[in-house]
């Protein structure tokens, strides 16, 4: 069933494709993260920053980006935020700095980006629900949470893997992990793979999901409407 309702909801689809590349992007940089400010940077304590800017850059932004989608739409929101958190990993693999605080600004653009999606995202599953039962008549929200959920399992698993198939892939060791080819090749992979999935997710939001705030709005209107008239 499960399965049935994910492939039978565009919304749902676009949905699930932009967490997977979403997640892909977090969990890299987080995992990546590891071997960037040690061998790269040299500086362990610029990571033990970023940890914390993270944690409070998504405090910060839970009081703000409700109003924002509030106002904006969830959607539109989500795809700015994610186009700035692209942007700045982008900036950042061009010009491969080894100024460690330059670095951190690039960083910082990117929590606040990818602070949209974490939190809009299950909102999202709302609306999903909403227009599913719309145009197919039926509400699924067990099968609808269940195919999300299942499908950030399937991407925290391929975070893993990639990571792990990436260093081995620039001949990362115990032995050669402060050779200039291969911290290159870690500042490479930190910038350049989370900044491809945003774009691959923020191109699921616009290509696939189709529930921009107009298209939110007259689902919540209609199924509004249809309790009305059978006096739910």
């Amino acid at each position: 069933e499960t399965f049935k309702v994910m492939f039978s909801s565009r919304a749902l689809i676009g949905l699930i494709l932009a967490s997977l590349f979403f997640l892909l992007s977090v969990m890299a940089v987080s995992g990546m993260n590891s071997y960037l400010y040690p061998n790269y940077f040299q500086n362990v304590k610029a990571m033990s920053f970023v940890g914390t800017s993270q944690m409070v850059i998504t405090l910060l932004m839970a009081t703000v980006v409700p109003k924002l989608s509030a106002k904006f739409g969830k959607k539109e929101v989500t795809v700015f935020g994610l186009s700035l958190s692209a942007i700045s990993y982008l900036l950042a693999y061009f010009l491969q700095t080894s100024n460690v605080k330059t670095f951190i600004f690039f960083v910082i653009l990117f929590q606040i980006g990818t602070a949209f999606q974490g939190i809009t995202s299950w909102a999202m599953i709302i609306d999903v629900i909403d227009d599913l039962e719309v145009n197919k008549g039926r509400r699924d929200d067990g099968a609808i949470y269940g195919a999300f959920s299942f499908s950030r399992k399937l991407g925290q698993a391929a975070a893993s893997g990639l990571t792990g198939f990436l260093l081995t892939a620039i001949n990362y060791s115990v032995e050669s992990k402060f050779d200039p080819q291969v911290t290159a090749g870690i500042y490479n992979i930190s910038t350049l793979l989370p900044a491809v999935t945003l774009i691959l997710a923020t191109l699921a939001y616009l290509v696939i999901y189709p529930l921009n705030r107009q298209k939110v709005y007259d689902n919540a209107k209609y199924l509004h409407e249809k309790r009305l008239k059978s006096g739910e």
